[in-house]
């Protein structure tokens, strides 16, 4: 059997023109050894990740800003109608990167006779929060999404909802998102990459209002 190995970071640019430097992260120890041999090369940035969130993967090293579909029960819509279903914890897949922008809304008057504009700011928009990610067979997953389809079969259980879905990670609590709705959902699979599966999520910031008709 022939085992398949993928480098990460060159898949990320493949699939999502995703860039970046040299980093080494040596975790929370650093060898009086690994400092002499990163010496020799001046190219490698070497960087903490003390004061960042970080939980530990199957392969021993530390996955930066985990984030986490929770648990709970949510609305679907079941053949034309809305129903209740019992959805379990997800944490993404490992190569997952996320991207924020929020606009405000507001409005300019140009000044008569002058120069600049009058600025009237009404209020801050929902945080747009897109995903991208890799779909990758990951052993000793949390949640058992131990394989690339299994991941995948995931997103989809998620991506039905019709809910405000529960979201944990540090990135999300920092900017006081606590549940986002998806707005679209995208695969690409690549030819020569059988068990890879490029995904993207589209979302936006929600805060659910429970309305009680009597």
């Amino acid at each position: 059997m022939i085992e398949l190995k993928y480098n990460i970071p060159s898949l990320m640019s493949d699939f999502h023109g995703v860039r970046s430097l040299m980093l080494f992260y040596p975790g929370l120890s650093f060898p009086k050894a690994q400092q002499q041999l990163l010496a020799n090369y001046p190219e490698v940035k070497v960087i903490s990740h003390d004061d960042l969130e970080t939980e530990q993967c199957y392969l021993g090293t530390p996955v930066f800003f985990p984030v986490t579909f929770q648990s709970g029960q949510y609305n679907i819509y079941k053949e034309g109608k809305i129903d209740k279903i019992q959805m379990d914890d997800f944490r993404l897949p490992l190569a997952t990167l996320v991207t924020f922008r929020r606009k405000k809304r507001s409005s300019e008057t140009p000044i008569v006779a002058g120069t600049g504009s009058i600025t009237e700011t009404y209020s801050l928009e929902n945080w747009d929060v897109d995903f991208w990610g890799l779909c990758l067979d990951e052993p000793q997953h949390p949640q058992g999404a131990d394989t690339f389809i299994k991941q995948h079969d995931r997103l989809i259980e998620f991506e039905q909802i019709v809910d405000a879905i529960k979201v944990k990670g540090d990135l999300f609590t920092r900017k006081h998102i606590y549940s986002l709705k998806i707005n679209e959902i995208t695969f690409q699979p690549t030819q020569g990459k059988p068990r890879v599966l490029s995904f993207m999520l589209s979302c936006s910031s929600i805060e659910p209002i429970e309305l009680i008709i009597k």
